[in-house]
């Protein structure tokens, strides 16, 4: 795996990783969908790994889509923490 993309899903796990295994089929709200996008962005990196994928017209891509999904996963998290 290369190194980016290692330290990229570290970083996810890292910052979202617990909500994940806290909410996922827990809660058929927004916290579904947290989990849902974080499981897809780390399956849309592996894939990317697996496949490798040289083109960076589509890395800029999915590291722009990546971009927004994040400040959707913020969001969510910080509603539901701020909620407590």
């Amino acid at each position: 795996m290369a190194s980016s993309i290692k330290t990229f899903l570290g970083y996810l796990e890292i910052h979202y990783g617990k909500k994940v295994q806290e909410w996922e089929g827990q809660y058929h709200d927004d916290r579904q969908l947290f989990c849902n996008i974080y499981n897809m962005l780390v399956a849309a990196y592996h894939e990317m790994d697996e496949k490798n994928i040289q083109s960076n017209f589509i890395w800029h891509g999915l590291h722009e889509q990546r971009k927004l999904q994040e400040e959707t996963l913020k969001d969510i998290m910080q509603r539901f923490e701020n909620r407590q």
